[in-house]
């Protein structure tokens, strides 16, 4: 059996007045009047599209692919320049997703950002299944099994902001802060046959925030970076009902916190050597009651767990002659596991065990 789909893209760009001094560079105009101190390069792109099949995999990342028809895609790209410094505006929308960040940049001195983008996770087949199609709650009553075809979708949203200040010719000061949001229904079970589907709600929430530090000279380039991320799921589990009997509970993704100390940098040995070093700490947490109907899980203890993990790695690199290069290197990896194991039978734990390693 196979499949065809057809895409059609019709593009149409609309670019507002550049400066002459974009003019003479791209194009090559004779222009005898000096360019503007001010300047700004400004542009809306159009284009239009068409897609003959709804099949589900056509539009598996895309609303606007998930279906027969038309579409319009586009960007608006504002910019305002002067002599010392940048302001921007971008919005685009692509088949996929939606994108939109505002900035402002002045050489040498400052750099920000806040930005946005969103995209989505679409799976539409044909499944007999148990339980409701909807998705849009948590308890789950089995119904009388119904073939057909079935739509499961997850939106998942992002924005943040982003800071860099330098300060003098050889420092610089960053920072970067987004929030992921994803809502919508997925899919557990067996897809292959999909006889086995169960719908799961999403309610995610992860924030991610980096800062650090950097130093760029002639022979030495350091970076050092902290990284925290924090993981939030608002759904404890899908509960399982059968004419209002609680049939079991399906643990869903726990909380967890994740957090990394980083320290990299080369250092330049002439014209043809360099060392290189990374070092890195981190830690991984998570303390969430465990859920189930399995008596091995022990439901409604907490796992308390904790890992620690130190990585480094040094390399020596060089190439003295035109065919001759060499590199010595050494790595170093220790894992702690700071946390008891739960008993799951007689012959195995939930541990993760401690480990240590070295590599030349």
């Amino acid at each position: 059996m196979s499949m065809k789909y057809d895409l059609l893209w019709l593009a149409i760009v609309t670019t507002l007045p550049i400066t002459s001094l974009y003019a003479q560079d791209d194009f090559g105009f004779d222009d005898e009047e000096e360019p503007a101190a001010e300047s700004s390069m400004n542009f809306i792109e159009i284009g239009m599209g068409g897609v003959s099949d709804d099949n589900g995999k056509l539009g598996g990342f895309s609303d606007n692919l998930d279906g027969e028809g038309a579409l319009v895609i586009g960007e608006i790209h504002l910019e305002t320049s002067t002599d010392t410094s940048v302001t921007y505006l971008d919005l685009s929308q692509t088949p996929y997703n939606k994108n939109g960040s505002i900035g402002y940049w002045r050489p040498g001195d400052l750099k920000a950002e806040i930005y946005g983008y969103d995209s989505r996770k679409i799976e539409k087949f044909n499944v007999l299944t148990k339980y409701a199609d909807s998705g849009n709650a948590t308890d789950l009553a089995i119904r009388n099994n119904e073939p057909g075809r079935r739509t499961y979708r997850v939106e998942r949203d992002t924005y943040g902001i982003a800071v860099t200040k330098f300060l003098g010719k050889y420092w610089s000061l960053s920072a970067d802060y987004n929030r992921q949001k994803k809502e919508g229904t997925k899919t557990l079970g067996d897809h292959e046959s999909s006889d086995a589907i169960l719908p799961s709600v999403i309610d995610y929430e992860h924030d991610r925030f980096t800062i650090g530090a950097h130093y760029r000279g002639e022979k030495l380039v350091v970076g050092t970076s902290y990284y925290l991320s924090a993981f939030t799921n608002d759904n404890d589990a899908v509960r399982l009902f059968d004419n209002g009997v609680l049939l079991g509970e399906l643990g869903l993704e726990p909380d967890n916190k994740f957090s990394r100390f980083e320290l990299d940098g080369l250092y330049r040995i002439g014209g043809r050597t360099s060392l290189n070093w990374i070092v890195n700490w981190s830690k991984a947490e998570q303390d969430e009651t465990i859920i189930g109907d399995d008596p091995l899980l022990l439901p409604g203890s907490n796992i308390d767990g904790e890992v620690e993990r130190l990585n480094g790695r040094i390399t020596l690199s060089s190439r003295p002659i035109k065919n001759f290069n060499y590199k010595l290197e050494y790595a170093y990896r220790d894992r702690k596991a700071n946390h008891d194991p739960i008993d799951l039978d007689y012959r195995r734990d939930s541990k993760v065990f401690d480990k240590e390693q070295d590599t030349y």
